[in-house]
């Protein structure tokens, strides 16, 4: 009724002006699990008049690590009703080896809306690309190795290339065991030597698993 009868301490009483705020895990050890509202280990729960997206790497990737070194597998924000998806970001995606992100609309499931949509709840899970174990390296596009991938260059030794336009060279995946029928398309453009048939290719690790960047020469046999 506004009326003191009488002595009073009256204490003062803040509301968060914050339109998003990140949830986080107050114990990165332990599992994090902010779609559940009461799960001990989230570091809020949803405020009045907030809804919360979540975003989560899913088995192929990662956001990242927390200062201690854990994987970060979901981020989560906590946003006031009425804000636009322009105002959120969405976390880096780093790809585990052998795999990488898919782009654009495609990287997350559901796809996200459109800027100027108004943010609603929900969960999007990163999607990703399986890499194959032995990639073709484009002469004049080589690109960028791969995360767990190594160089592996093939050099004619005494023989040539009959179409020196094709791949020489090739990513491989790092402690993955190939074998030389993974390479058949380089073999058959190899030109051998007069009088000479091709052996195999010298260096070619006797577990088919590449650890570091290699170049293979290739040996010729006496045909005659």
């Amino acid at each position: 009724n506004g009326q003191f009868t009488a002595d009073e301490q009256l204490t003062a009483s803040f509301a968060d002006s914050r339109e998003i705020i990140e949830v986080t895990p107050k114990d990165p050890d332990q599992p994090f699990n902010p779609e559940n509202a009461d799960d001990g280990n989230n570091s809020q729960k949803t405020p009045q008049g907030f809804v919360r997206v979540i975003f989560e790497s899913g088995e192929h990737g990662t956001f990242g690590t927390y200062a201690g070194g854990q994987d970060k597998v979901k981020v989560a924000y906590d946003v006031k009703a009425g804000q636009t998806w322009e105002k959120i970001a969405a976390p880096a995606v780093t790809a585990k080896p052998g795999y990488t992100a898919k782009s654009g609309a495609e990287l997350w499931n559901p796809q996200l809306p459109g800027e100027a949509e108004t943010v609603t709840g929900g969960t999007y899970t990163a999607q990703y690309t399986k890499l194959d174990k032995v990639i073709p390296v484009d002469p004049n596009h080589p690109g960028t190795v791969p995360d767990g991938y190594v160089t592996v260059t093939f050099d004619p030794g005494q023989g040539s290339w009959k179409d020196g336009t094709k791949p020489s060279s090739y990513y491989v995946q790092k402690d993955v065991e190939v074998t030389s029928a993974d390479f058949q398309a380089v073999t058959d453009n190899l030109e051998a030597p007069a009088d000479h048939i091709f052996s195999k290719w010298d260096g070619f690790p006797e577990n088919g698993q590449f650890t570091a960047d290699e170049q293979l020469t290739a040996s010729f046999a006496d045909s005659r």
